[in-house]
């Protein structure tokens, strides 16, 4: 059986990252025998958890597995941040080094900072085996920076692999949720949620999908806080909230992926390169910046 090693933002408290790996499990299990480099270990995981910031535990992962796969997401970017973007690119050069096959799922890509990291990034893309994007955008942007078209595929995100079951029931929110970014500050936040209570005679819900959502609703203002529920969503309570929203205000990717399948209408704030990829993928139209 052979060893499938996945890499990506696994265990860093992100739900739509761990949507990806459970959709690659699911998909992988009967097949191969699985690894996971992760920051934290699943402890009612039978797959075999290699530590991602241990160069020890890197090592002995790339060594172990025969084929290597980027499960999903924006992860080679440099807006969150340039260590980021160069930890995973040295996973990929050491797992090319080591001669594994090596294949890149539902991968969004967007415009690095300088050409040396875009030159480079498209170098090294070009030795995998494969790379799959989940947008148009990212389709084209890997063409621009020169990786051979062969070597790439156009295919959706991951998470549309998984089947949720809900049952029909009487939708009652307003779905909201927002991150921070640089080009939102908490005054901003503030404010829109503030014209939202006052314009919308529905209740509204704030969806943590992320640690940091749950840190952002903390820090606002207790007036405000007092007219919203706050939901943390995870993999165990999705099937049970989400199909609750009448419409869905987001920034997260993925909040917009599980309007798609919870069959909820959307609107996008398009923070990033990402949303408006997916929203033009889908030819939805209800996007802002």
């Amino acid at each position: 059986m052979k060893k499938v090693l996945l890499f990506g933002y696994y265990g860093e408290g992100n739900l739509g990252d761990e949507l990806l790996l459970k959709s690659l499990l699911f998909s992988l299990r009967t097949d191969f025998e699985i690894g996971i480099l992760s920051k934290k270990k699943d402890k009612n995981s039978n797959y075999r958890f290699f530590n991602k910031f241990s160069p020890l535990q890197v090592y002995k992962a790339l060594k172990w597995a025969d084929v290597v796969v980027a499960g999903g997401g924006g992860l080679f970017q440099d807006k969150t941040s340039i260590k980021s973007f160069f930890y995973y690119l040295s996973i990929v050069f050491f797992a090319l080094l080591f001669n594994k096959k090596l294949y890149l799922l539902g991968q969004s890509f967007s415009p690095l900072r300088n050409r040396i990291e875009e030159k480079l990034l498209g170098f090294i893309l070009t030795q995998c085996n494969k790379v799959y994007v989940r947008d148009s955008l990212s389709y084209d942007y890997l063409k621009k920076i020169n990786v051979p078209e062969e070597k790439i595929k156009l295919s959706t995100d991951l998470v549309f692999l998984l089947d949720f079951n809900y049952k029909n029931v009487e939708a009652k929110y307003i779905g909201i949720n927002l991150r921070r970014w640089k080009d939102y500050s908490l005054n901003d936040i503030y404010s829109l949620l503030t014209n939202l209570a006052e314009l919308i005679n529905k209740e509204m819900a704030f969806y943590a999908l992320h640690t940091e959502d749950k840190y952002l609703f903390d820090e606002l203002d207790n007036h405000i806080k007092s007219k919203i529920k706050f939901i943390e969503l995870a993999e165990d309570n999705i099937e049970e909230f989400f199909p609750l929203n009448i419409i869905f205000i987001g920034m997260r990717l993925h909040s917009h992926i599980l309007s798609v399948l919870f069959e909820i209408p959307f609107i996008a704030i398009s923070y990033d390169e990402k949303v408006k990829g997916f929203c033009e993928d889908i030819g939805w139209k209800f996007v802002v910046d």
